[in-house]
């Protein structure tokens, strides 16, 4: 049985929101004076840069300050496709800031960003006036309770219009045993569709391991059991496999591996947008929704994953470009959105 159609709704192929930063990398030591770079990243708003790269139309209705950064953040999304007129401009906090280095790791910027403060009305009404295809949500789009909430009632209003749920656990391993975080356990009888990863060596001296033939994760099985119709698992030597549940009479909660793409042994890599980084689980995630709005068939949609993850990250210079035979075309132009036209956070009708 292959996955469910995806249904065709008036509103944009995918809604996605969740906290984007504007991060300060520095590829040296920290010291006064030194080198940094600007970027503007974050797990949901990375997908939809490279959806809209491939042509779909994605509507990202997070939440920024009412400052420089969060101008920053909209401006550049718009700029590259993403329809961000759901957006919500909070003058009572500010954008999220992160700060990395080589010797500091991840310094976060303010406690209680504007993401944390998201407004569920307005995230009702951006689904309501367009519902979309599909929603697509991480584990770390709800930092916060009114975050939560958010969801929540994204999720209801996404069975209700019948859009499908894509649930990408960025913060969970697919081998691992330990308790779920509680949102995701009460995410994931919503969820369609759930993308994990394969926990990373800890060290280099060890070998990655390879997809395992013919057996299903614990993880994965459990995962199965709750509800998700699909559960796709990115490995850590570049390889990927999807897993459903079994056929009739097959035991409620028994995976069923549907395939297995191993990891490519030499495709190019190309150059990232400057200041809009997306990471290879990024790119991964996109490229295999790509082929699930566009009607691929699981084979060609984990296939087309796994390469878009290691061919590159660049949407507008990689296996997304203009012209490739993966890109899909939207149904029309996308809209740049000018400063000033997004919605502010106020009252909720």
């Amino acid at each position: 049985m292959e996955f469910p159609t995806v249904p065709r709704l008036r509103g944009p192929d995918v809604l996605t929101f969740g906290e984007t930063v504007v991060a300060l990398s520095a590829a040296e030591p920290l010291r006064p004076g030194g080198p940094l770079v600007l970027s503007v990243t974050g797990p949901e708003s990375s997908v939809a840069l490279a959806l809209a790269g491939r042509g779909h139309r994605v509507r990202w209705a997070g939440a920024v300050g009412e400052d420089p950064a969060g101008r920053l953040v909209l401006d550049a999304l718009a700029a590259r496709g993403v329809d961000v007129s759901g957006a919500q401009r909070d003058p009572g906090a500010r954008t999220g800031l992160l700060l990395t280095g080589p010797d500091a790791g991840p310094l976060p910027g303010p406690a209680v960003s504007a993401a944390a403060r998201i407004r569920s009305c307005e995230v009702q009404r951006v689904f309501a006036e367009a519902p979309p295809r599909l929603l697509y949500l991480t584990d770390a789009s709800a930092p916060s309770r009114e975050a939560r909430s958010a969801a929540q009632l994204a999720l209801r209003m996404a069975a209700e219009h019948s859009a499908l749920v894509c649930l990408d656990l960025r913060n969970v391993s697919a081998t691992g045993t330990g308790p779920l975080p509680g949102s995701v356990d009460v995410w994931l009888p919503s969820a369609d569709l759930v993308i994990l990863a394969e926990e990373r060596p800890a060290t280099t001296r060890t070998a990655p391991r390879t997809a395992p033939a013919g057996a299903v994760p614990p993880r994965v099985r459990d995962l199965l059991g709750r509800g998700p119709g699909e559960v796709l698992v990115r490995w850590a030597d570049g390889g990927a496999s999807a897993y459903r549940l079994g056929g009739e009479g097959e035991d409620e909660g028994r995976g069923e591996g549907l395939h297995a793409a191993p990891a490519p042994a030499a495709l190019p890599r190309t150059p990232a947008v400057p200041g809009l980084p997306v990471t290879a689980a990024d790119a991964f995630a996109a490229a295999y929704l790509s082929g699930l709005l566009s009607g691929a068939d699981s084979r060609r949609r984990l296939d087309r994953a796994v390469a878009a993850a290691r061919a590159g990250t660049d949407p507008h210079t990689g296996p997304d470009a203009p012209g490739s035979p993966e890109r899909v075309e939207s149904d029309g132009p996308r809209r740049y959105v000018p400063e000033g036209a997004f919605p502010g956070v106020g009252a909720c009708a």
